[in-house]
């Protein structure tokens, strides 16, 4: 398996699919390994958890972070003024435009392409080299990730597998800013893979883009089951799931905060808990001016999200753009009903009126 990113330096929806996927296939008695990029000079190169091999490659990819946590801290320190609100999309930009795409000096640039560079070269060390044996390729990102890894596995006679997870698909996108050595030949191989898609709507969009329909795969996201199932009609609370990491243009939180803002003046016993990384000091500010400060709890990121759904009576997840939600399949699974808007990743899993309730998105 390659993917960009992967736990524990991120824990985002694509990166535990791909943890619980090989996990899933060693349980099965296959031999998994994953590569991925190496984040931080302070995680284990290779190590081997729950039977899964991890491997981090590209040795100039931590000097790499590290150049950039100490750029940002000089950036932070001279730029630094007050708060004027969430976040700079909000003030005068349609929340579902993408934000603004920034060039950077031609020397990061350079140390950005040496990185992956070096990942590149890794990966052809191990596998191209036969130190890694090899049966099939399957890629957890639609962009250039996806190229590279078809173009290594014609190189390897093996099947190679992308899963995308994005609507509308990532494989359509140009735009990845990543700096990559042969980048435009990568982006332009991507569609040469099989692919697994999450949803329906995903299969139809990359049969439009002109993929050939046997060569998709509808295959959905999965979770493990809990042990227990939640009592949700005993709570009166509700909790949302999410990375604050992530923009306005697709986990919509000025809307949830909004809409949560007009709820608690006809209900106002009512509580929310927002879980997920990120910073939250401007979107409580954010809470204050909706009139709802006071029934808006971030607790951040949770290791033990069963727990919660335990302490809650819906979740809410107001999307403007998901592939198949982990956190909604996650309360789901723990039998909590749900509020969703009627993007696709949503309604393939909610029936209006059966599982919970769909709304139309930004209403």
């Amino acid at each position: 398996m390659l993917i960009g990113q992967f736990p524990p330096e991120v824990r985002g929806g694509a990166e535990m699919q791909c943890w619980r996927q090989a996990r899933a296939l060693v349980k099965r008695g296959h031999r998994v390994t994953v590569l991925t990029r190496w984040q931080a000079v302070g995680t284990p190169r290779w190590e081997v958890r729950d039977g899964v091999r991890i491997g981090r490659l590209g040795f100039y990819l931590p000097w790499m972070a590290a150049r950039r946590r100490f750029q940002q801290k000089i950036k932070n320190y001279f730029l630094k003024k007050p708060s004027t609100g969430p976040e700079p999309m909000l003030d005068g930009v349609e929340p579902t435009r993408s934000a603004p795409q920034f060039r950077n000096p031609r020397w990061q640039a350079c140390s950005t392409w040496l990185a992956n560079a070096s990942f590149i070269w890794d990966v052809l060390w191990l596998c191209w080299g036969r130190r890694l044996k090899v049966d099939v390729i399957h890629v957890h990102m639609s962009r250039w990730m996806a190229g590279f890894g078809h173009w290594l596995a014609a190189r390897l006679s093996v099947p190679a597998f992308c899963k995308e997870a994005n609507y509308p698909p990532g494989v359509s996108r140009s735009d990845d800013a990543d700096v990559v050595p042969f980048k435009k030949k990568w982006m332009a191989r991507r569609r040469e893979c099989r692919f697994f898609a999450m949803t329906e709507a995903i299969f139809s969009a990359l049969v439009d883009l002109g993929i050939p329909a046997h060569k998709i795969f509808c295959v959905p996201n999965g979770v493990e089951m809990p042990t227990e199932i939640a009592d949700p009609a005993s709570r009166t609370c509700a909790i949302y799931v999410g990375n604050f990491t992530q923009g306005i243009q697709y986990k919509a939180f000025d809307w949830l905060l909004q809409a949560w803002g007009q709820a608690v003046q006809s209900e106002p016993g009512i509580q929310l808990t927002l879980y997920g990384a990120g910073k939250t000091e401007e979107w409580a500010a954010y809470a204050e001016a909706h009139g709802c400060g006071n029934t808006v709890i971030f607790a951040g990121p949770t290791s033990h999200i069963w727990a919660a759904h335990h302490q809650a009576g819906f979740l809410i997840l107001p999307s403007r753009s998901e592939g198949m939600s982990n956190a909604l399949l996650e309360a789901m699974a723990s039998g909590l009903p749900v509020i969703v808007s009627d993007i696709p990743g949503n309604t393939a899993i909610v029936r209006d009126g059966i599982e919970g309730l769909v709304v139309p998105v930004d209403d």
